[in-house]
């Protein structure tokens, strides 16, 4: 690995992980902000994108696409897993839990539905762009292999979202550190599948459908009043997002797309 190469990970990792608690000091001044638009949760999610794009921009090598172009002609597959995945499995497993009674029904409070439709649109479209469309290309570029570039992307993407458990999303003792490890632990194993379908298109966008379709298939049934509230024994092994069989499936999704890629004599991605 070149030592320039070195460097461009230290400072988009310093910078990335740094940009919450740089944001969360921005609120400490700025006071008067309304409750969940503060100026220090927009630093927290556009930095790691303004440092992407400067790092493009001041290093010869670094032109590579991010990925806008959708690559879909034999990439059919891919863009129906990153559609359907997710959504499926929110079906199965809110499903399952309603016919065994595993499920606590609230009220459902319209008003939040454009509220989580917007924000799985505009910011993971943000997300992806930095996480897939950026940071996946530069970390290839240290030509560690497959699971080093999984669990070193996915720690970043995993410890990126601390400062917006403890200081942006209103949680509350206990739950903010059983929200940061459960948040790190579900990115590890979501990274595989999220790597790997970047991979195979050289675009971010099926990465973005994957991590919108999760947002709006889980978001839609549990934020608005706790539509569904999953009992706690089910909760740990089938909640579509956390639950320990679905991250499993994910992770297995994943290693399978990988192992395709390698069986093609595929390296990293198609050219």
């Amino acid at each position: 690995m070149k030592k320039r190469d070195k460097l461009v990970i230290v400072v988009f990792s310093v910078f990335t992980l740094a940009a919450g608690f740089i944001g969360r000091a921005v609120d400490m001044v700025l006071t008067e902000q309304p409750e969940g638009q503060s100026l220090g949760m927009l630093i927290w999610l556009i930095l790691p994108l303004l440092i992407s794009v400067i790092i493009r921009l001041t290093n010869k090598g670094y032109f590579e696409p991010v990925g806008f172009k959708m690559n879909f002609g034999r990439n059919a597959k891919i863009y129906a897993i990153s559609l359907l995945i997710f959504p499926l499995i929110s079906i199965v497993c809110t499903r399952t839990a309603y016919q065994f009674n595993q499920t606590i029904v609230g009220g459902f409070n319209r008003s939040l539905v454009g509220v989580v439709v917007a924000g799985a649109v505009l910011k993971n479209l943000v997300e992806e762009i930095t996480w897939r469309g950026n940071m996946v290309p530069f970390f290839e570029k240290t030509e560690w292999n497959d699971y080093l570039i999984y669990l070193s992307t996915g720690l970043i993407w995993g410890c990126w979202h601390i400062p917006y458990y403890l200081y942006f999303v209103g949680l509350d003792g206990d739950m903010k550190l059983k929200t940061i490890l459960s948040g790190i632990v579900i990115m590890l194993m979501w990274a595989p599948l999220f790597v790997e379908v970047r991979r195979a298109t050289r675009s971010f966008i099926p990465a973005y459908l994957l991590h919108m379709t999760e947002e709006l298939s889980y978001s839609l049934i549990f934020v608005p009043a706790g539509k569904f509230k999953l009992n706690k024994t089910y909760d740990i092994f089938m909640n579509p997002v956390s639950g320990i069989i679905p991250l499993a499936f994910i992770l297995v999704l994943g290693l399978i797309l990988r192992n395709r890629r390698v069986c093609r004599g595929e390296v990293l991605c198609q050219e």
